[in-house]
Formats: structure tokens, sequence, C-alpha cells
């Protein structure tokens, strides 16, 4: 093959990776920086049907079609290596985002080959796997690339972006352009966004030392889909009898995986850049299919060593998870601070369905409309950290609403009619007389009346203290936390939601509408 055919060769694949990359990327970031609502729910199934531990644990949720994306990927790294890495995967995408702005404002990039770090790649991962299976859910925020890239456009990127809006549109309202609106914004600092800030800075770190290492050390999804691209039947191999061994093409090597001396590619942490096939002006390198070229196989003997010792891995850790899947199931109904675990999002069916799929990637948190939903730190844990939960102190649920369970790629959120998520039961409201300003300051109140929207609260003349108290039907309540937001009490509310570990059905509330007083033709105008 001419050099002026394979540069040609060389230019197609590197521009078609960078525009489907550009494309996933571009897709996948609106999708969690949309403040506007904007945005059609089959807009998000399509964009992340192809991100691997989203579909996954989807398809095992609710099997079907459009749940299948982790078996496409799956037949394309079998055929051509580690394309989901290089062209699908938003956090390795932004990590390349990332090495294009050193190669411009930074000192020129020369890579050089590393010995693959097995044991802490599959010691990680099979950490991570291990835990998993053993109930500790706290590990998904660090195991799935998407959710690392989710948290960090949610925690840290979008609302840089609120404010610059609400920046503008002040100032289009001050100069008399009343278009443009205010974007409201709940979100306080929290540990979430101290841990989305620390994986900005050791990807920062990491891509600045040694390219996309943090793919290659410690990544599950890049671990598993490794091991797979052993067995791809289109790779990048080295012509021996071409080669000079210059190491032109180890030195723009990204993932540090060629040897230049001994003409070899570590395949199993290639990302598929294609970097390497323009550096080699000689030929010496190609995308082909395996065995195209006659290549000594050498045995890793590092692999073997590791992967004979992993049957010990389990008497390691199992001091460590032992006794995992016990959960607490009752507290004190009277005291707020005592409650078992937060409130779980309609949809989500019971705790253990919940923590069991969600990999907190937060696209529900940017989705929210009323930004009830806020991620929680020690709520779940130890089988879960960072989940997403109903924080009544900020916001409520919108009786009307079915957002955050149109937008779950996981199927942790199950789909819902909105007739149907209105008879959810995610919880119930449970009232505190001594909080009560009504008890307390012998005053009229009703807040948690007037915002109930299936009228489960309602305020009763009690005789005895002549004032109106709250009363609650429970058979009606749907958790929805209008009443607790709405209360004046602090710090602690005189009325709060009770979260369910299983949700339960409410009955239809029979809301009666007001009535409307009788028009007399003959009567007077009474002024």
């Amino acid at each position: 093959m001419s050099q002026t055919r394979v540069k040609a060769k060389t230019h197609s694949l590197k521009h078609t990776r960078r525009i489907i990359s550009a494309f996933s990327l571009t897709l996948i970031f609106l999708l969690f920086a949309d403040y506007s609502e904007s945005l059609l729910i089959d807009y998000s199934r399509q964009v992340l049907s192809l991100q691997f531990l989203p579909s996954l644990i989807n398809f095992f949720t609710r099997p079907a079609l459009m749940a299948a994306g982790w078996l496409a990927v799956l037949i394309l790294t079998l055929l051509f290596g580690r394309i989901y890495c290089s062209a699908l995967c938003p956090l390795g995408i932004f990590q390349d985002l990332l090495l294009r702005f050193r190669r411009r404002w930074g000192k020129k990039i020369r890579y050089r080959y590393d010995k693959p770090s097995l044991w802490l790649l599959y010691g990680f991962s099979g950490l991570m796997l291990l835990l998993f299976i053993a109930g500790i859910r706290a590990v998904l925020p660090f195991s799935d690339p998407y959710a690392h890239f989710g948290r960090m456009v949610v925690q840290l990127i979008r609302p840089l972006l609120i404010y610059g809006h609400n920046c503008i549109a002040e100032a289009a309202i001050t100069a008399g352009f009343y278009q443009l609106f205010p974007v409201e914004y709940k979100m306080a600092a929290s540990a979430s966004t101290i841990f989305a800030l620390f994986i900005f800075l050791l990807l920062l770190i990491l891509t600045w030392w040694k390219g996309r290492i943090f793919c290659n050390s410690l990544c599950p999804v890049g671990a598993f889909l490794g091991l797979l691209s052993q067995f791809s039947i289109f790779r990048l191999q080295i012509d021996g009898l071409s080669c000079s061994s210059c190491g032109l093409c180890e030195r723009v090597c990204r993932a540090n995986c060629i040897d230049s001396e001994r003409q070899k590619i570590d395949m199993e942490r290639c990302v598929n850049c294609y970097d390497c096939l323009g550096a080699c002006n000689l030929g010496g390198i190609a995308y082909a299919p395996r065995y195209s070229f006659s290549q000594k196989q050498e045995t890793d003997q590092s692999r073997r060593h590791f992967l004979a010792a992993l049957p010990l891995l389990p008497d390691a850790v199992r001091q460590i998870v032992v006794g995992s899947d016990t959960i607490l199931v009752s507290a004190p109904s009277t005291i707020p601070e005592k409650r078992i675990h937060p409130v779980l999002p309609p949809g989500a069916v019971s705790l253990e369905h919940y923590l069991g799929r969600c990999t907190v990637c937060q696209l529900c948190i940017s989705a929210c409309p009323t930004h009830v939903l806020q991620p929680s730190f020690l709520g779940f844990f130890p089988r879960g950290i960072f989940v997403p939960e109903m924080d009544n102190v900020v916001s409520y649920c919108n009786y009307d609403c079915v957002r955050c369970s149109e937008v779950c790629p996981t199927g942790a959120i199950i789909p819902q009619g909105l007739e149907e998520k209105k008879l959810i039961q995610t919880g119930l409201a449970i009232f505190i007389e001594e909080n009560c300003i009504v008890f307390t300051q012998k005053t009229e109140c009703g807040a948690c009346a007037e915002h109930c929207p299936t009228q489960a609260v309602k305020m009763v003349l009690d005789p005895e203290k002549r004032l109106r108290v709250p009363v609650i039907t429970k058979e009606i309540c749907v958790g929805c936390g209008a009443c607790e937001h709405a209360c004046p009490t602090r710090p602690y509310r005189a009325i709060y939601v009770k979260a369910h570990s299983v949700h339960k059905k409410a009955e239809k509330p029979q809301i009666k509408a007001p009535e409307i007083p009788k028009i007399i033709e003959n009567e007077e105008f009474p002024f």
C-alpha cells in the first residue's frame, strides 16, 4: 500500500472518530446542562441508549430493544476494539478534550510505553464488583464513567451556566427587554459537589501527566472492555518489516500502550484514538484484521499471576462486606431527624430496587423542575452515596410531573403515566403537635393544608383550643412533601414525610370543585 493511501485511510479514521466523539459529547452535555426543560424525553432515551453501564442495568430491569445498547457496545468492541472508550464514553472524550487544550497551550506531549498496572486496574474493578454483589451500592458512583461526567456537569458546569443566564436576564430586564427571564436554582454546595470537583481535578492531573491513564487504571468499564478488546477482529498492528522502531508512534500514544522497541501494541489498553497511524511515515503500523502481520505472540506473565491470585480476593473482602444486606426497618415516627432513610422519588418502587439500579448520574436532578431531587451524602449509606433523594426542605414534588422517571437511563426510576404517578404513595405525612405554631403560639396557620394537592391535610376546628388544627387523611396522602416544604417552623418542621421503604398505592382523592354561587335573575345589584 502506498504512503498516500495509508495517509488517506489514517485521515479518514481519525476524523470519523473525532466527528462521532464531538457529536456524542455535545448531545450528552446538552442533556445534563439543559436548564430550560426544552429537550424532549425521546431525545434523552436515544442519546443514552449506548451508555454501557446504564444500558446494562436498564436491560435487566426492563428488557427491551432500546435497553440493549450494552449489547451493541460488546459487539463493537469484539469487532473493532474499544470504540466505546474513544467515541461514545463522555468521560473519555472529555479527557481527550483536556489533552487537546494541553497540546494547544502547554508543552509538547511526549508519551512513552508503560507496563500495565493490572493489580491496580483489576484490583480496583474487582473490589467494586464484589462490594456491589455484597449489597454495598455506594460503589456505583465510583464505577461508571458516564455517571462521573454527569455529576461534573450537574454540580460544576450547570450552576455556572444558570448564573451566566441570570446575569444576562437581569441586564436585559434593566435595559427594558422582558423576553428573557431568570432561572430559579436550588442546589447548595454539598458533598456531592466536592466529590465532583475531586473527580474533575483528578482527571485534570492524570490527563496532564499521562494521557488516558484513568481509563486504564481506575475505570471498571474500561477494564471489562479492555479484556474483550484482546479478541477484537480489527486492531492496530505493527508490521515488523516496515517498522524502524523510531518511536514516533509511541510518543503520541495517549494510552501509553505502544512498545516501539519490541514492536508490540497492548490492545487491552488501546483506546482507538488512531494518533499512531498519523505519526508513522513508513506505514509500519496499520488498522487491519488480526494476524494480518506475522508477530510473535508473547505470554503476559503479569496477567497470569493476577488471574491466579484472583480467587483469594473474596476472602480479603469478606470481612468488609459481611452483614451489609441488613437495613433498619423501623424508627420512631414522631422525631423528624430519626427517619429511616430519605424519601424516594415516585417510580423508584422500593429501596432495594432503587439503590440496586441507580448509578448516581444525577440526570434526574438536572431534569427536576422543582429541584426537590437533591444528592444525598449519607442518607442511604452504606448502600448508597450521593443517591438522589426528595429533599422537601429545598422544594416539593410537583403533583403533575413525571419528568424524573422519563429521563432515568437505568430504570432505577421506572417510567410512570401521570395518572398512575398521582396514586404512588412515597411516604406519609406525620404531624408533630409540639412543633406546630397553632399550639405553640395560639395562632392560625394552615400553610400545610393550603399546599396539599390531594387535600390529605385539612384544617379542622378544635373546639377546646378554638383554633383550626391540621388533620391528615393517610389514605390519600402521596408523600409529595408540599406540606413539609410550606411549614414555617424551624429548625424542625411540624409536619414531615416519613418515607416508605416500599412504595404503596394511595386512594384516589375526591377533590371537590369550588361551589359557584347561584345567580338570582331578579335580584337587584347590591350597590
